[in-house]
């Protein structure tokens, strides 16, 4: 018997997103519905960012991913395409000057990229070094990101505030949209 996964609010978000049919129907939650949930929820300053972060996630997706040799070009090119960076990043430098942090904006800049990307640029996630000449994997442990699979998180401990920050604050977003579309009747 085969079963299916139900999506992740994320997912249904993002297909909600990148839909052109938003129409709404009394029996049944579609599109329409999921982004009314998501603008009613977006009206909560604490869980704006969150919702925020969701679309900037969502566009990041949507966008060509960076690939092993990327250069600095590729990512501010790809960053250029992410219309929610901005104010994503506005957001969080906001709550890193509150913090007192010293450059703020730099910091956050640097946070939320890593946040959408964090795998490691060396071994793109794998863990292991590459056998020179060959697609195949050595047994030898990434030395970059020491065999995690992630890349260092920037800018120390205010970085792991900010992490931190983001994380709790995409929580509230995804629990906000939740208890929305629940509230609906058609979750």
């Amino acid at each position: 018997m085969a079963t299916t996964d139900k999506p992740t609010i994320d997912e249904t978000y993002s297909r909600a997103g990148n839909t052109s049919n938003l129409t709404v129907e009394a029996d049944r939650r579609g599109a329409g519905d999921v982004l009314i949930a998501a603008g009613m929820v977006g009206l909560s300053p604490s869980k704006s960012l969150g919702m925020a972060l969701m679309r900037l996630h969502s566009e990041y997706d949507s966008a060509a991913r960076l690939r092993d040799g990327a250069t600095a070009i590729d990512v501010a090119l790809l960053a250029a395409r992410l219309r929610q960076l901005p104010g994503v990043v506005g957001m969080v430098a906001e709550r890193a000057s509150v913090w007192g942090m010293e450059q703020p904006k730099d910091k956050a800049l640097a946070v939320v990229l890593w946040w959408l990307d964090k795998r490691c640029k060396r071994c793109t996630g794998r863990l292991f070094e590459r056998i020179p000449g060959s697609p195949g994997l050595s047994n030898i442990r990434c030395r970059a990101c020491n065999g995690i699979g992630e890349s260092h998180l920037p800018h120390g401990s205010d970085g792991r505030r900010l992490a931190n920050f983001i994380d709790a604050s995409l929580h509230a977003g995804r629990d906000g949209l939740k208890k929305r579309l629940h509230n609906t009747g058609n979750m």
